[in-house]
């Protein structure tokens, strides 16, 4: 399994900031009886939020895997749970 990210991130001193970042997979499935394909996808994220002074709060709506890009990996490689189809989420966190 290898992987390749990018980012990009825009912050306003007053406390509003955007987020897109991507992430292209790819897994090799040469060896395998019978042969399994080669998987190589890109997964889109996007995030729009707001930061309160000195990052108390900070309260984001994202979209995960913006263009619902499906993907069929093999499960004998280790890899963190990636969202299969399009998923919007919500974050709040607050630093005391």
């Amino acid at each position: 399994m290898h992987q390749a990210g990018l980012s990009l991130l825009y912050q306003h001193p007053c406390g509003v900031f955007g987020q897109w970042g991507t992430t292209f997979r790819h897994q090799d499935s040469d060896g395998y009886t019978p042969t399994r394909p080669t998987e190589n996808f890109w997964q889109h994220d996007l995030w729009v939020g707001y930061r309160m002074a000195q990052r108390r709060a900070e309260l984001r709506f994202g979209v995960l895997n913006l263009t619902d890009q499906d993907y069929r990996l093999s499960p004998i490689n280790y890899y963190t749970a990636i969202p299969r189809t399009r998923t919007f989420v919500v974050s709040l966190r607050l630093n005391f």
